[in-house]
């Protein structure tokens, strides 16, 4: 991980804290919007999700889209495990 924020992530990647300037941060944020949400349903990237990693990772958007999905596994495996918990 690159700062604090990310390192408390690990264990609460739903937290709210970012850095500005992290590329994880940015990373962590895009994944729990409606743009990477969409581009999982459809099983392809969106014009919307492609622009947004555009904006944040210019040239190296696709490195960018591979550290959104590995923010998105772990925000979807947290999610997972609470609703097994509650169940």
């Amino acid at each position: 991980m690159t700062c604090e924020s990310c390192r408390l992530a690990e264990t609460e990647p739903t937290r709210y804290g970012f850095e500005n300037g992290c590329r994880s941060c940015s990373a962590r944020a895009l994944a729990a919007i409606g743009a990477h949400t969409e581009s999982l349903e459809r099983k392809a990237l969106t014009a919307d999700y492609r622009s947004a990693l555009e904006k944040l990772f210019g040239e190296q958007w696709r490195d960018g889209h591979e550290l959104v999905k590995v923010w998105g596994g772990r925000i979807r495996s947290m999610a997972a495990s609470q609703q097994a918990r509650a169940a």
